[in-house]
């Protein structure tokens, strides 16, 4: 069986959905369940198992009792896993990570991006190494869903990153007992603010004033 049609970007943002609480392990699950369900060839081995291993997250113990995949962090490091596959598909194995040669690059990034999300990256840029919750960017951007519209909105860039070669701009972990949590490095930061400046997207203070 193939996953064709199906990226890693997909499979990843399976993987952020589910963590950020935007769906569920069950939806997820089904989710799994149709790309296994068609019988083509292998294109991706870092897709197949990277699927493979989401398939049943939605089992438990027992009724009413805990999932037996119950330790977020084992579904956090299947990305990395993943990234370190060489791809046999034309996809992105292995990232390169961003330089101070991408000013080009960044420029043609942040101009693919919606509004929306140049004003979510404009608080990461703005406070770098800051970690918020979905939570905390959904109040502060006025998203309706707030952190359900979060992980829709870093869909597409996910997607526009990975195609580049390159890495999600953002940063995120999963810290116990929370929400997914989101950041960006002071040297990403430093890298997007002049494609911000020339390209749109106003700074947080600038969004935040009466």
């Amino acid at each position: 069986m193939s996953h064709v049609g199906v990226s890693r970007a997909d499979v990843e943002s399976q993987f952020m959905r589910l963590l950020s609480g935007e769906t569920s392990r069950e939806e997820v699950d089904r989710w799994v369940a149709a790309q296994l369900a068609r019988d083509v060839t292998v294109t991706d081995a870092a897709v197949r198992t990277a699927i493979e291993r989401l398939h049943g997250v939605d089992l438990r113990h027992g009724a009413c009792l805990p999932y037996l995949h119950s330790e977020e962090p084992a579904l956090v490091d299947i990305r990395p896993a993943m990234r370190a596959v060489p791809s046999t598909d034309g996809s992105p194995g292995q990232l390169a990570a961003w330089s101070s040669s991408d000013d080009e690059l960044t420029e043609a990034l942040w101009r693919k991006f919606s509004e929306t999300a140049k004003a979510l990256f404009s608080v990461l840029i703005d406070n770098p190494g800051t970690k918020f919750n979905g939570d905390e960017l959904g109040r502060l951007l006025d998203l309706p869903a707030g952190k359900q519209s979060v992980a829709g909105v870093l869909g597409w860039p996910g997607r526009h990153c990975q195609a580049a070669g390159r890495p999600w701009l953002w940063a995120w972990d999963y810290a116990e007992g929370e929400n997914a949590r989101y950041w960006m490095t002071d040297e990403v930061a430093d890298l997007f603010r002049p494609a911000r400046a020339r390209w749109g997207g106003r700074p947080q203070e600038e969004r935040l004033s009466p």
